[in-house]
């Protein structure tokens, strides 16, 4: 199902009116896993309160102490963000039922980017589902330098 639908097509003009899906939907096979890894690298733990621990911490990775030099030491850290973000989604996973497609195998550091124009930097997580689905997800602009 696509995000964009055509809503109608004037008989005249032939202009075309577009609409937003307005009927939401589940995300589900590799989609659903990003979106999953996603919230759970970008979860602050102590913000749920019904799992205080929760949560990877990347938006809460800021400091006066990151600078550009520094590159290599950000990304030792967004790779313990990461895999303790891996180790929080698996723990989860093996209580529940979820289906292969969207079951985490691994998911890795990819590459940590600075960003010059954003004064930003853009990490890359590779994901992998059981069924031996690949993503690459995008977290730029999620750490900024002050």
């Amino acid at each position: 199902m696509s995000d964009i639908n055509i809503v109608s097509i004037d008989p005249i003009t032939r202009r075309i009116r577009y609409s937003f899906n307005i009927i939401p939907h589940r995300t589900s096979g590799i989609e659903g896993l990003l979106q999953l890894c996603a919230k759970t690298i970008l979860s602050t733990p102590g913000s749920d309160k019904f799992a205080k621990n929760y949560g990877g911490g990347l938006r809460t990775y800021t400091s006066n102490s990151l600078f550009v030099n520094n590159i290599s030491d950000i990304a030792a850290d967004m790779a313990y963000i990461i895999s303790k973000s891996e180790n929080l989604i698996k723990s989860e996973q093996s209580t529940k039922n979820v289906p292969i497609e969207e079951r985490l195998r691994s998911m890795a550091l990819h590459s940590v980017e600075y960003l010059e124009k954003e004064d930003a930097i853009d990490v890359r997580v590779d994901i992998e589902s059981e069924a031996g689905e690949c993503a690459n997800l995008s977290l730029a602009n999620q750490v900024r330098f002050k």
